[in-house]
């Protein structure tokens, strides 16, 4: 079970902002399990990575690792471009809760910005992510949805959590699909959920009173004003690990599968197999 925060309204459903860890997204509720999925913060590799990743192997267990080896390969090593997603289920994956899992590849900011200090194509990418996790979700009807954070710790190299998490947000209101019902940005650390909570006190208009346990729903929501790319965020980094597929994206290399916000490691993504060890640790 993640520990709801704060609630905003989308043009369809709720997005949460929750504390705890993904892999017990959908733990103590009465949610159909079909209904159900996680988003996994991956690497291009697809099957094996850190931190996020290893935990939610581990909890899926090894009909989730079968299912992911089952997933083709785009070029040697890579099954996932940055700023993609897939998805794997519907099936029974251990202790998760759901039966889909979706994967999904933000930008390795140092990586993939080299030296250089422009941040927007992968600011693009990591939108991108998120948005084509929600397009899988909808297209399995899915109407509950638990994100790891994506690109949220190595990836992110220099850019503050608030830049990334920032577009994170962005992307969920404008992916937002008929039949969602909560989305949950599931932050593991501290810093994650300061971050996400100053981010969503910008958005007064759309805060949904708490009561109790619980919040009211809106009836009928109205869609959020659209905000600026880079609005309210600041600039990006984050280690060397996999994934980008997004349009006009570069052709990922081969790598490990890394994460953030997951249970056990801190939230961050994991550097690919036979990277650095540096690389592994999570923001």
């Amino acid at each position: 079970m993640v520990d709801v925060q704060i609630r905003l309204k989308l043009r369809y459903g709720l997005l949460c902002i929750s504390k705890g860890s993904v892999i017990n997204f959908g733990k103590g509720t009465d949610w159909p399990k079909e209904k159900v999925t996680i988003v996994n913060a991956a690497n291009t590799g697809g099957v094996f990575g850190g931190a996020v990743d290893r935990a939610v192997n581990d909890a899926g267990g090894e009909a989730l690792v079968n299912d992911r080896k089952k997933l083709p390969e785009i070029s040697r090593g890579v099954r996932i471009n940055y700023g993609s997603a897939v998805l794997t289920g519907p099936n029974s994956y251990g202790k998760l809760y759901g039966k889909y899992v979706v994967h999904a590849v933000g930008p390795d900011y140092p990586v993939l910005m080299g030296r250089g200090n422009n941040s927007g194509p992968c600011d693009k990418l990591l939108k991108n992510a998120y948005a084509e996790a929600l397009g899988l979700a909808a297209k399995s009807a899915v109407s509950y949805v638990g994100f790891a954070l994506l690109s949220a710790g190595v990836f992110r190299g220099t850019c503050s959590l608030e830049h990334v998490l920032g577009l994170g947000m962005e992307a969920i209101f404008e992916s937002a699909y008929e039949g969602l019902e909560e989305v949950h940005l599931v932050a593991y650390t501290d810093a994650e959920m300061e971050a996400l909570k100053g981010l969503a006190k910008k958005h007064p208009e759309l805060l949904v009173k708490s009561e109790g346990a619980g919040a009211e729903a809106p009836a009928s929501p109205e869609k959020p004003k659209e905000k600026a790319e880079g609005e309210g965020v600041a600039p990006p980094s984050e280690p060397k690990q996999s994934e980008e597929g997004a349009a006009a994206a570069p052709e990922a290399a081969p790598g490990g599968d890394g994460g953030s916000g997951a249970e056990g490691p801190p939230t961050g993504d994991a550097p690919a197999e036979g990277q650095k060890a540096a690389e592994g640790a999570a923001s």
